[in-house]
């Protein structure tokens, strides 16, 4: 994660976390404490899920503002249920 930060801090804005459940994941917490190394403190959110950080960051884009999502592919899917029919063509 803290590798991860630092490649592309300076290409994100502001990062939005969430964690996911299983053995291998991390909650939100455990990744702010790993990037804000990186970061800082005040370039990055937590939320409880990975819904909740998509909605937020999409509430606080500018119109020329790109919401950029990864993670593992759980993390995709997720975001990937909330966009409507018409935007999945843009991803292929």
């Amino acid at each position: 994660s803290e590798a991860v930060a630092r490649i592309l801090n300076n290409a994100i804005d502001f990062w939005f976390l969430s964690g996911l459940d299983g053995s291998r994941g991390s909650t939100p917490e455990e990744l702010l404490s790993t990037v804000s190394v990186v970061l800082g403190d005040d370039k990055a959110s937590c939320h409880k899920t990975v819904e909740e950080a998509y909605k937020a960051a999409i509430q606080q884009a500018d119109h020329n503002d790109r919401v950029l999502v990864f993670g593992s592919f759980h993390t995709v899917e997720a975001v990937m249920r909330l966009l409507p029919q018409s935007q999945l063509a843009y991803l292929a």
